[in-house]
């Protein structure tokens, strides 16, 4: 029962190459149509204004920090240990708020 595989005729090689085509076309399509919606959310998040009290966190730690004042950075970013953000944020939120290097 080892039978060789049937050779495509050139008909169907050329069926087959256009619904190649044919998918490949409709797939760019749908990958350019997700790029554009991405896109479209990103410029939408980046052109949101945010401010200090929209999160609870920021808005604890920001008023955590103006109660100490600068002069004291490790207390300035006291509030952001143990909640998730990054070192750089805290460095980041470090500066912004008056804290010494």
């Amino acid at each position: 029962m080892n039978e060789e595989p049937r050779r495509l005729s050139r008909n169907e090689t050329h069926d087959l190459s256009m619904i190649i085509k044919d998918r490949a076309k409709v797939l760019k399509a749908h990958a350019e149509e997700q790029a554009a919606a991405c896109m479209a959310d990103f410029e939408t998040k980046m052109a949101t204004i945010y401010t200090w009290d929209q999160d609870e966190t920021w808005k604890k730690a920001t008023e955590e920090a103006m109660k100490v004042g600068p002069g004291q950075p490790k207390v300035h970013c006291r509030p952001l240990q143990g909640v998730g953000y990054p070192g750089g944020v805290r460095a980041t939120a470090q500066r912004v708020m008056g804290g010494a290097w």
